[in-house]
């Protein structure tokens, strides 16, 4: 199974900002805590998803059977989250919808948790 985080927001191309649609595939991830319902993923400090969740503040984690994904994509199926303005990986089997509530930097990784706000 893969595991997609989908996030949307402001990223500058050549200086310019644009709204973005990215999926990333994270492969550093874990439910933090069962009540309140709140889920972690580690991506890399310089990864683009990292800058638009820092501005959007939210992301979707999508699980889904998909083989030979790229590490990240921005041309993808999408459907809208039932509770936040960030896209859905379109066909996945389960998802969930997190506002971010804390962000930590690990040196080479930046960890944020979200509480869960949807989920399938």
């Amino acid at each position: 199974m893969s595991v997609v985080l989908t996030c949307r927001g402001n990223l500058k191309v050549f200086g310019v900002d644009k709204e973005k649609d990215l999926a990333v595939v994270v492969d550093f991830h874990s439910f933090a805590s069962r009540n309140p319902l709140q889920y972690a993923v580690f991506l890399k400090k310089f990864s683009s998803a990292v800058d638009i969740i820092r501005n959007s503040n939210c992301f979707a984690i999508n699980f889904a059977y998909i083989k030979g994904l790229p590490e990240e994509f921005d041309e993808f199926e999408k459907t809208e989250c039932e509770k936040l303005d960030c896209p859905r990986l379109k066909g996945s089997d389960s998802w969930l919808e997190c506002e971010v509530k804390h962000e930590l930097d690990l040196g080479d990784y930046v960890l944020f948790v979200g509480s869960v706000l949807f989920e399938s």
